[in-house]
This record gives C-alpha cells, structure tokens and sequence, in this order.
C-alpha cells in the first residue's frame, strides 16, 4: 500500500488542536482543582467532542475547560477545528462542530475511499455501514425513496469482527458493483459472501476507509451525514424529517 498524504496522516493524529495554558508551578490550598473533582463552581453545560475521551464542560466559576472521561484530568485553554479554521470559544461554536461532520474538507475524494454512489440526486449524503450490521440494513433499505433529489455515498467499514473484514473485503473488490450495491443495500449476507472478487483487487482504499473513520470518530454503525453535514448516529427514527433538517 502507498504512504498516506501526509496531511491525512496528520489529521488522524488530532483534528482538533488544544492550545493548553502554562502550567501554574504549584496548585495553592484552596485554588479551583485543588480537589479531586472540583470544578470550582456549578456546571453549566458539557458537550462529547469528537475527540476519544474528552468533553468540553462550561462551569461558573471557570467558563470553559476541557475534561477527561474519568473525570480526572481537565485541561484549561483554547480550542480550534482546524477544518474550519475556526477558534471555538463557546459551547455553542463546540456543539456545531461536534454535532457536523464536513467530509468536502477532507485531503480524500470518496472514489479514494472507495465509496458506493446509490442515486443521481443534487443533495450529497454520506451513509457508513458495517455489512453484517441489522441496523445499517434497515437504514440502506430506506433510502431508496429519497435517491431523486440525493446521491448516497454509502462507506463500508469492518467493524464487527473477522466476517466482517472477509464481507467487506468481497463488497469493494467484487467484479460486479452492481450486484454488490444491491446485495448490501438489500442486506443480503448470503450473496455478498457469493460475490466475485476481482483478480488483483487493490484493499487500499478499504485502508484509507478505517482511517478515515478513526479520524472522524466513527466507532459504531450506522453513521448518517445529512447534506448539511449534521449527523445521526444509530437509525434516524424518522429518515425523511433527518434528510430535510428536521428531527434527528
């Protein structure tokens, strides 16, 4: 397999950059983590970022500061999203970019990654599923309706174990895509596991996939992207008011 880019290499290492204020030489009796779990003051809002095991947590006392998940480290500073550009300095800001997910600004086309298009439709749509998941099958079977005015980009990632790896493996290097798309989206196991493979097949961008999903925190299935770049997590309950910008 070829090197990643650089840039992509650098960006799974963090999407997001922390900025950490000077560390005080000594924490005096009294100061505000001078005590296992004080904040120094009631809490306002937290916020899950996209980063593995850290919140963002706006208090009284401190504003906001940036917590780990056993609630024993907390980091005190500013925050950028380096996609954007953008320094995100209150929870606001934070919960947009937590909530969004902007594949357009990633250094990778989808056919890099090897995506499946389903539709023709202006509005773009990023769907990441896992073969044998029930759940992203019943998402797949449902969008069939919407393909008018969306094109899916449906991702296949291996993330429930070896079948996995071996189903997905058949689905991106199947000499017929057409059969593999409807094999997946009908959630077929028995013919995705009759696919041909092709002869050579490259699994670079089945790769460049699981990065890119390390990289944007995708760790269960399925994972929607709205054209907005909102995202839902798990099976929308109502997939035509998510596509349209209404309930998530």
């Amino acid at each position: 397999m070829r090197a990643l880019p650089l840039v992509l290499a650098a960006m799974v290492t963090s999407s997001v950059a922390i900025a950490a204020d000077p560390a005080p030489e000594a924490t005096q009796p009294g100061a505000p983590f001078s005590r296992p779990g004080a904040l120094g003051g009631a809490v306002k809002a937290t916020e899950r970022l996209p980063i593995s095991g850290l919140s963002a947590v706006e208090t009284d006392a401190l504003g906001i500061v940036f917590m780990a998940s056993n609630g024993r480290f907390v980091l005190r500073g500013e925050l950028w999203d380096l996609w954007s550009g953008k320094k995100l300095d209150t929870m606001a800001a934070i919960r947009d970019a937590a909530s969004k997910l902007d594949m357009s600004r990633l250094p990778l086309k989808p056919a890099d990654l090897g995506a499946m298009t389903y539709g023709n439709g202006a509005k773009r749509v990023q769907i990441w599923v896992d073969p044998k998941c029930p759940y992203c099958h019943q998402l797949l079977g449902q969008i069939g309706p919407f393909t008018k005015d969306h094109t899916f980009e449906i991702y296949v990632v291996p993330l429930l174990g070896r079948d996995s790896q071996e189903l997905t493996r058949r689905i991106s290097c199947a000499t017929d895509q057409g059969a593999a798309l409807s094999a997946l989206t009908g959630g077929k196991v028995a013919e995705m596991r009759a696919l041909t493979e092709a002869s050579g097949c490259s699994v670079e961008p089945i790769q460049k996939r699981m990065v890119t999903a390390q990289m944007l925190g995708i760790t269960g299935v399925p994972v929607i992207v709205a054209p907005d770049g909102r995202v839902n997590r798990g099976l929308p309950p109502d997939l035509a008011a998510f596509l349209a910008g209404g309930a998530e």
